[in-house]
């Protein structure tokens, strides 16, 4: 079935009633989204592909045209001696333990700058 030309205008929050909704940013770490972060050679071909950034931008820029409000939901930041007598550490929680991935008080843990809309 074919879209009307007037439909094309029509953003994925038109669905929700913006007083009950909420739009949530999990992680917007430099780690994660900015090159050089410790993440970055595994997600930034596929960010810079699909231009994750400007997306991001504009939905969160939709949210808040249709008063929607958003969330920045960091996970808990890395610090030392986190997995300290961990016996069975899981591949995810020694790669973070490794390379302080989301470090606390560092570059890496700190939010995008793009990312503060």
């Amino acid at each position: 079935m074919r879209l009307q030309a007037h439909r094309s205008q029509k953003t994925a929050l038109d669905d929700y009633a913006p007083s009950r909704t909420g739009l949530l940013l999990v992680d917007p770490y430099n780690d994660l989204l900015s090159e050089g972060g410790k993440l970055w050679p595994q997600v930034g071909p596929v960010a810079e592909a699909v231009n994750l950034l400007l997306h991001l931008r504009a939905l969160v820029e939709a949210a808040r045209r249709v008063g929607t409000v958003v969330f920045y939901i960091p996970q808990r930041q890395w610090r030392e001696g986190d997995y300290d007598g961990w016996r069975h550490p899981g591949p995810w929680q020694t790669l973070t333990d490794r390379q302080s991935i989301f470090g606390e008080g560092k570059w890496g843990g700190d939010w995008h700058p793009g990312c503060a809309w």
